[in-house]
């Protein structure tokens, strides 16, 4: 008995901190594109680089304004896909706030199983449409949830591209609900 009681208190916290972990939670969709062919997939890893909108983001040495604006403020559409975004210095100056790596770039891999590897590799490279899903934490630390090539969820990506003999016609094949624009309440 006495040994139970800490046990259900630990499994409590645990319970609790995972709820809250979930509920506050940001979900993102951004736009990325692969980067130098030669090194498109390191491992199993796809290889990507967001695609940022504001020109201080997307330079090559946004770093050295990194530790006067650490964060980065997302506007996102009714779908939640960024349609703006900008460095900020104060996490409470805008509603979803991601945190800046200065030293590192952790978003720019996404691990794929080997099998689909070559094929994603292909589509990542070819498609002008790829996005990521990022979750987004409290503190602002960013984590990639999904990734998607031409609308498509990876892994559905893949399966048709193998289905099909390793042809793939964006027209002809629909794509999946997750990356499809919602209908507005009164429109047609």
């Amino acid at each position: 008995m006495c040994l139970a009681f800490p046990i259900v208190v630990l499994a409590g916290i645990t319970t609790y901190h995972l709820i809250m972990s979930r509920i506050q939670v940001n979900e993102v969709m951004i736009r990325t594109e692969g980067y130098d062919p030669r090194d498109l997939l390191s491992g199993h890893y796809l290889r990507f680089r967001i695609k940022y909108k504001s020109k201080e983001l997307s330079n090559r040495r946004w770093h050295v304004s990194c530790s006067k604006k650490p964060f980065i403020c997302l506007e996102t559409d009714e779908n939640d896909r960024v349609i703006n975004d900008y460095a900020v210095a104060k996490k409470r100056d805008c509603r979803i706030t991601m945190r800046r790596h200065c030293d590192r770039t952790p978003l720019d891999r996404f691990y794929v199983p080997e099998e689909y590897a070559n094929i994603l590799d292909k589509g990542l490279r070819e498609s002008q449409d790829t996005w990521v899903r990022l979750s987004i934490a409290r503190n602002g630390e960013p984590y990639v949830k999904n990734f998607y090539i031409d609308g498509i969820e990876w892994d559905k990506y893949a399966w048709k591209i193998k289905s099909h003999g390793g042809i793939y016609n964006k027209r002809t094949t629909t794509s999946s609900t997750a990356a499809k624009p919602k209908k507005r309440r009164g429109s047609r």
